[in-house]
């Protein structure tokens, strides 16, 4: 997640709602979303919705707020930069960014939320992007990837072999959705895409387990382009723990056990059937 500056915006709190989301492989979200933060001004319009299940965690809950609010401000000083000629859409009508923070899973001590970003800068469609927030309410800090590796050097030997697991994994989404559906030029630059680095792994997320408390591996989110066309939409990359297990620390070993629950398998991240 990027540290950016903090935006004057007040929360709205209680608007609570299942919202369509907008863009490629649109859905219908299953989790109930309160919009808890709005700007606008003459060169930009965002929003933040918001999991209500995420106020729970109060602590949590302002993380993802002050996350938004980071998020929100850089968008908006992009518009800003270009100013109001040079925002290219019609009319100069104000560039958009909507955020919406969704509930991955929670295991007790460890919580994975997904940031999907909707970004309108003129052009033919919005553009989507994904982050991830994997939170420690024991430490009371968020964890990434390179928290959970023996080793984290690019190209090394725990990196490389995550990098395997997660073009497998992909291949594996290519054969679910059936080849003849996914373009095969953006299958081939999928590959090259993926690399033994931590930020070319894709947006990873802690999957639920049929063991409570535990994660049954890790689902790594790709945003429209990334190993797709913008048709293709998002891709989830399961990787199971059994596969990551040689490469992890012995604390991050300890968050996996069990078996993936059918109905994960059967549903996409936002709740929805795939």
């Amino acid at each position: 997640m990027r540290a950016l500056g903090t935006i004057g915006a007040q929360p709205l709190i209680g608007v609570v709602a299942l919202l369509v989301m907008q863009g490629s492989a649109d859905t219908a979200l299953a989790a109930p979303l309160a919009r808890e933060i709005a700007v606008k001004v003459r060169v930009f319009e965002g929003n933040a919705r918001v999991d209500t299940r995420l106020r729970r965690d109060p602590t949590l809950h302002r993380f993802v707020l002050a996350d938004a609010r980071r998020e929100l401000t850089r968008l908006r000083r992009d518009a800003e930069a270009v100013g109001v000629e040079g925002l290219g859409t019609f009319n100069n009508n104000p560039w958009t960014g909507d955020l919406y923070y969704l509930l991955r899973a929670d295991l007790g001590r460890h919580v994975s939320v997904i940031r999907r970003t909707l970004s309108f800068t003129g052009g033919a469609h919005p553009n989507t992007y994904l982050s991830t927030i994997n939170w420690d309410r024991t430490a009371t800090r968020a964890i990434g990837l390179g928290d959970m590796l023996t080793d984290t050097a690019n190209d090394g030997s725990a990196l490389t072999a995550v990098a395997e697991l997660v073009r497998a994994a992909v291949a594996e989404e290519y054969r679910r959705r059936g080849d003849r559906d996914i373009d095969p030029t953006a299958q081939r630059q999928a590959m090259r895409y993926i690399e033994p680095r931590l930020g070319k792994l894709g947006a990873p997320s802690l999957a639920p387990s049929t063991m409570h408390g535990k994660a049954s591996g890790i689902t790594f989110h790709f945003e429209p382009y990334l190993v797709g066309g913008f048709a293709d939409g998002v891709f989830v990359a399961f990787v199971p723990w059994r596969g990551l297990a040689p490469h992890l620390k012995p604390q991050a070993r300890a968050l996996f056990d069990g078996e993936r629950p059918q109905h994960d398998e059967d549903t996409n991240e936002y709740g929805d059937p795939k």
